[in-house]
C-alpha cells in the first residue's frame, strides 16, 4: 500500500493541503482555538529546530527590501550627496518617523514605502543627515529646535548629559575616528567590540550613565568616537 511509505504519505497529503486551502484554514482555527498551549509549543518547537534558516531568510529579506527602497528612493543621500549605501536610510520630509515605526513596526513601514512610493514624503538620507534633521524639526513653515522642548520638559537632565557628552568627546576625540568627520551634533559614542547593546542593557538604556562610565573610566580600547554613518557600519559590520 502506497501509505506504507512515509515519503508517499507526506507527498500525498502536501497535494491534498495544495487543493483544499480553504478546508486546511478552517481546520488550522479549529486546531489553535480547541489546543492553544500545545499549538504554542508545536510553534516553539518548530522555531527552534529551523531557527538558522529564519535567521538567514529574515537577514535576506531585508537586504532584498532595503535595495528596493534605495532604487526607488535613490543611492544618494539627498542633503549631502554621500553615496556610500551603507550609510543611507529612510528620511521622513514630514518628521514623522517615529510614529509612523510606533504604529506600524520598521520593516512593515518599510514595506508600505516601498509598495506604495511617495517622493513627498520620503527620500534617502544618511544617517548623519538624518540625524540633524531629526535636531531641527520642521514643523509647518518655523523651524522648531527640539532642544528647546526637552529644555522645557527637564532643562537640568538635559544640561548635565550634555555636559557629560561634550566631557566624553573631550577625552575620546572632538572628531570622527573613522572619517575625521569634526562636526560634533553628529558624533556619538562607539564600541569598539560592537557590545553597544549588553553595555546598555547592563546600565538599563541609561544614555547619562553609560557617558559617566566612560568618561570616569577611560578605556580607549572599549571607546571611541564616532559620527552616526561610521557607527552604523561598524555595528553592521
Amino acid at each position: 500500500m502506497p501509505f506504507k511509505d512515509p515519503e508517499k504519505r507526506k507527498a500525498c497529503a502536501r497535494r491534498y493541503n495544495a487543493s483544499h486551502p480553504e478546508v486546511l484554514r478552517v481546520a488550522s482555527i479549529r486546531y489553535r482555538a480547541n489546543h492553544p498551549e500545545r499549538y504554542r509549543e508545536q510553534c516553539r518547537q518548530s522555531r527552534a529546530r529551523r531557527i538558522e534558516y529564519i535567521k538567514k531568510y529574515n537577514h535576506q529579506y531585508a537586504v532584498n527590501l532595503r535595495a528596493r527602497f534605495l532604487d526607488i528612493y535613490g543611492r544618494e543621500c539627498a542633503r549631502c550627496h554621500t553615496t556610500d549605501v551603507n550609510f543611507l536610510t529612510i528620511g521622513h520630509k514630514n518628521n514623522d518617523g517615529k510614529e509612523e515605526r510606533r504604529e506600524h513596526g520598521y520593516w512593515s513601514m518599510l514595506k508600505h514605502i516601498v509598495e506604495h512610493p511617495d517622493h513627498t514624503r520620503y527620500e534617502t538620507q544618511c544617517y548623519n543627515c538624518n540625524y540633524l534633521e531629526w535636531l531641527t524639526h520642521i514643523d509647518g513653515k518655523h523651524r522648531v529646535d527640539v532642544s528647546e522642548h526637552i529644555n522645557k520638559r527637564n532643562a537640568r537632565f538635559r544640561n548635565d548629559r550634555v555636559a557629560r557628552r561634550k566631557r566624553f568627546l573631550e577625552v575620546y576625540g572632538l572628531v570622527c575616528a573613522r572619517c575625521g568627520e569634526g562636526d560634533q551634533r553628529v558624533l556619538t559614542v562607539s564600541h569598539r567590540k560592537n557590545d553597544g547593546a549588553s553595555d546598555r542593557r547592563q546600565n538599563k538604556n541609561n544614555q547619562t550613565r553609560l557617558l559617566t562610565l566612560a568618561v570616569e573610566n577611560p578605556d580607549h580600547a572599549k571607546y571611541e568616537t564616532l559620527c552616526w554613518n561610521c557607527n552604523r557600519t561598524a555595528g553592521a559590520g
